[in-house]
């Protein structure tokens, strides 16, 4: 998985979390209803992949706090961890879209695979 794949996962993975955290309340409100191993196993397996998820965007996060350039900190944390678009990332930035777009962000993502390769 390339570094801008890597943090892509970012822009998305909440709204997963979201969509996990409805189905285990709804199971676990089912399962006040009737206890049974394949109630219990399925509860389990949905903690378990909101878990894994929340460890991938811790991840993610620490990464991005690595990146010294406040910056390219900054745009990074717009656009993959609060979901912008980059015409906000631009207007956020106080930057041109072409800017933010051809020059900032192939930095920072050079930057968090520098700081992915010393983390590994």
């Amino acid at each position: 998985m390339t570094t801008k794949e890597w943090l892509t996962q970012g822009k998305y993975i909440n709204k997963e979390i979201r969509a996990l955290k409805d189905a285990l309340d709804k199971a676990e409100n089912l399962s006040s209803l009737c206890a049974n191993d394949d109630n219990s196993n399925y509860i389990t397996e949905l903690q378990s992949k909101i878990d894994e998820l929340f460890r991938t965007n811790s991840d993610i996060v620490s990464a991005i706090y690595q990146v010294e350039d406040n910056i390219l900190r900054t745009l990074l944390i717009e656009r993959f961890i609060n979901n912008k678009t980059w015409e906000m990332v631009s207007l956020r930035l106080g930057y041109d879209f072409y800017h933010v777009v051809k020059r900032l962000y192939p930095k920072a993502v050079a930057e968090v695979e520098k700081v992915k390769k010393i983390a590994s």
